[in-house]
């Protein structure tokens, strides 16, 4: 086995964390308390306790952070940590992520059972990442019994963790019955699906301190995205620290942009959000940006919109709805049809101080065979839709370059047009 090193230093005035946040301020009973963190390199085997022996000689007194990424720990080594882990009530942030590569299902629920049941009464503890660890139904108990016995954590981080739809209803229900106040939860590559996303939104509901949500990468898929976003989006209304939202890649239709459009201006602290990827058809992109024109989007500061198939036809519109958000600071249009000379435009319309993110924009058109076929497919997936709102792409190209005059028999919409036609759109709707 590999030499094992532990370094262990005097804590910062914040606990390191990723993101770099401010950490809630350490109470009395952390003292002198250090930041340990094993720095054995990545990809070592611990089996038992006499392999850990060297790190928890080291997990002695009081101590901050510990971190045991990126190398593989069995139940009798993962018993002996724990069993150091408990004498520290200072602990504020863990990081149990990539803790058991190789290891069986039979060996994870109880390994990570006996980490986490060892810090579930540490009253500082805020911060723990179990990301990349094979969680699945078979330890998800284990997750759900630290949610409901545990009162401090604020920052849940539970990414690519092969969860399922009731996986997550479990996970959902321990967010119900427990008592924590969330502030961060991300659950990134999980398959929560329709499913999932639906049991989420009731149990996120009761956690109105939530600042940052990320379900990104979980498998909604067209068929349920009708159902999983309109239950989301408003449970989300009432909460007012909300900063940071991202669902990308994953399918939003007709009924999740009006859902979010229509909720949208309740999250009056929301500054990021991350829609990459999302869209189904184009026509849905130019409903949710039809949406912004409304303003329902003017506290934003970033939005992503990456890989939405949009192209020149799209610029008329996304500039009326950058015009909407005064705050906007970084847009990010990567992946989409957009020449150099769309890219200059929407630097112009954001000002000098904006950030645009454009990579892998090649500039090219959709052919009339990619929108016919767009269209033949949306119309079989939606022909029982009758309120539907048609889309203002054609309009808003066709403006560019046709002049309107008293007497045309169509006038073209304005932005306020587009405002009320939306908004009659979503009053329509029973969400």
């Amino acid at each position: 086995m590999a030499d094992t090193a532990v370094k262990a230093e005097t804590a910062p005035p914040c606990a390191a964390v990723s993101d770099s946040r401010e950490c809630p301020a350490a109470a009395s009973a952390t003292g002198s308390a250090h930041s340990v963190e094993v720095t054995i390199g990545t990809g070592v085997k611990y089996n038992n306790a006499e392999d850990v022996k060297p790190i928890v000689d080291k997990l002695q007194g009081a101590y901050t952070t510990v971190r045991f990424s990126d190398n593989t720990f069995g139940i009798a080594a993962c018993e002996a940590i724990a069993a150091q882990l408990q004498k520290n009530p200072a602990l504020q942030v863990a990081h149990l992520d990539n803790m058991f590569t190789g290891r069986t299902l039979k060996e994870i629920p109880q390994a990570l059972g006996a980490l986490l049941s060892s810090i579930a009464d540490h009253e500082h503890l805020y911060h723990v990442d179990c990301s990349g660890n094979a969680i699945g139904m078979a330890a998800s108990p284990q997750i759900a019994t630290f949610l409901k016995t545990n009162k401090s954590c604020r920052e849940l981080i539970l990414n690519n963790n092969g969860l399922s739809p009731e996986a997550g209803g479990l996970i959902s229900q321990a967010l119900s019955e427990g008592s924590l106040d969330l502030e961060v939860f991300c659950s990134q590559k999980n398959r929560w699906e329709t499913k999932g996303i639906v049991h989420l939104a009731k149990a996120l509901k009761g956690l109105s301190k939530l600042k940052k949500l990320d379900v990104s990468r979980n498998g909604v898929g067209q068929d349920g995205s009708e159902d999983a976003w309109p239950a989301l989006f408003p449970a989300l209304e009432n909460h007012p620290d909300l900063h940071e939202l991202n669902i990308c890649d994953n399918y939003v239709k007709r009924r999740g942009v009006q859902a979010l459009i229509k909720s949208l201006p309740h999250y009056k602290s929301l500054r990021i959000l991350k829609m990459s990827d999302c869209f189904c058809y184009k026509r849905h992109a130019a409903l949710f940006l039809e949406g912004l024109c409304t303003g329902a989007g003017s506290q934003l500061e970033t939005l992503y919109l990456d890989y939405a198939e949009a192209d020149s036809k799209f610029m008329p519109l996304l500039l009326r709805a950058l015009k909407c958000m005064p705050n906007l600071k970084v847009l990010s249009v990567q992946g989409n049809h957009f020449s150099s000379e769309h890219i200059e435009q929407l630097r112009e319309c954001l000002g000098e101080h904006a950030q645009i993110l454009d990579e892998d924009c090649d500039g090219s058109e959709w052919s009339t065979e990619e929108e016919e076929e767009e269209e033949e497919s949306s119309a079989a997936d939606e022909n029982d839709d009758e309120d539907e709102e048609p889309s203002k792409i054609e309009e808003d190209a066709d403006s560019e370059h046709e002049q309107t005059t008293p007497g045309d028999e169509e006038e073209a919409q304005s932005p306020t047009d587009d405002a009320a036609s939306l908004a009659a759109s979503v009053e329509k709707l029973s969400l």
